[in-house]
């Protein structure tokens, strides 16, 4: 047998007679529950929770009886005896774990469970090495994250500002088209203010065209090149760029980049273009803008990424 009740001491059957009125409404002499309560419609048990609800002494039928149809109940226990947890109502104060904010209750066997405490900011949570339970583990530096999207929609700039250092920074650049035709693409980094420099920058610029043509500069400028030649603004020639700073942010540091991108130039024809280089001051540049030679930004995403260096 099984499904009974063990240690229970107080049966104390309560019959009442609930007469033939029909309906849905009928009162308990005293405050009971619907499963330690039988309840007979014309001389048919009724299942408790599905066809009647208690509470209280207020019993309520899921379907109307018919007039002329007699009710009996039986009250098995007294209330506090027979006691089912109504849905949802268990708090954390009811069992034998205590819980803080960020703890989270796992399982550890049948019918066991543990708490793990929350772990340190940006801690991730894994399975332990035994594949037993789960843990918080802090995950090394490596993958680029996102920070921030700017869509440009004729501006004269783009630019990102609070670089910080310990970080590698990404800039993908997808659809920009110049307002003016053979525009080249530039860039600019910045120091606190920001106050953009316009000197120091060297570093080479390569550029293979559709025609099978090879470009080739080694320059000392006032700015970063992401293009060689002119890029074309009329439509469907958007251009879409890489480029990657090292740590720009540190102040002990020469800041060094290297860019890709593909592009029309201004005769409609594709090119690559692949450049890098390094701004030769050592110096904390914690912003970078964008910018080209002559002109505003026509249109273009702007995305910046990071990944820690350490």
């Amino acid at each position: 047998m099984s499904n009974f009740l063990v240690g229970n001491t107080n049966y104390a059957p309560v019959w009442k007679d609930h007469g033939t009125g029909g309906g849905t409404s009928y009162t308990l002499d005293g405050s009971g529950t619907a499963v330690g309560t039988l309840v007979y419609v014309g001389g048919s048990i009724q299942e408790p929770g599905v066809d009647y609800t208690i509470s209280g002494t207020a019993i309520t039928m899921t379907t109307s009886v018919t007039a002329g149809i007699g009710v009996l109940t039986c009250q098995l226990y007294a209330l506090g005896t027979v006691n089912v947890p109504v849905d949802n109502s268990v708090t954390a104060a009811k069992t034998d774990l205590t819980l803080a904010e960020g703890s989270m209750i796992y399982g550890t066997g049948a019918d066991a469970w543990s708490l793990l405490a929350k772990g340190a900011a940006s801690q991730q949570l894994a399975m332990n090495a035994g594949a037993t339970a789960p843990e918080w583990v802090t995950v090394s530096g490596g993958g680029w994250e996102f920070v921030s999207l700017t869509t440009a929609s004729s501006d004269a700039t783009v630019a990102f500002t609070s670089l910080a250092t310990g970080y590698d920074y990404m800039i993908n650049i997808v659809g920009v088209l110049p307002v003016t035709d053979a525009a080249t693409l530039h860039g600019k980094l910045g120091i606190a203010g920001p106050t953009y420099r316009s000197s120091n920058y060297v570093g080479p610029t390569a550029n293979l065209v559709h025609s099978g043509t090879v470009n080739t500069d080694n320059t000392t400028t006032t700015h970063m090149y992401f293009d060689r030649t002119g890029h074309g603004n009329a439509t469907d020639e958007n251009g879409q760029f890489e480029v990657i700073l090292y740590d720009p942010a540190n102040a002990s540091t020469d800041t060094y980049w290297i860019s890709r991108g593909v592009s029309h130039n201004s005769s409609t024809l594709f090119e690559q273009t692949f450049a890098g280089g390094h701004y030769t001051t050592s110096e904390a540049h914690t912003a970078i803008q964008f910018l080209f030679s002559s002109g505003n930004i026509s249109v273009g995403e702007f995305k910046l990424y990071r990944r820690a260096n350490a």
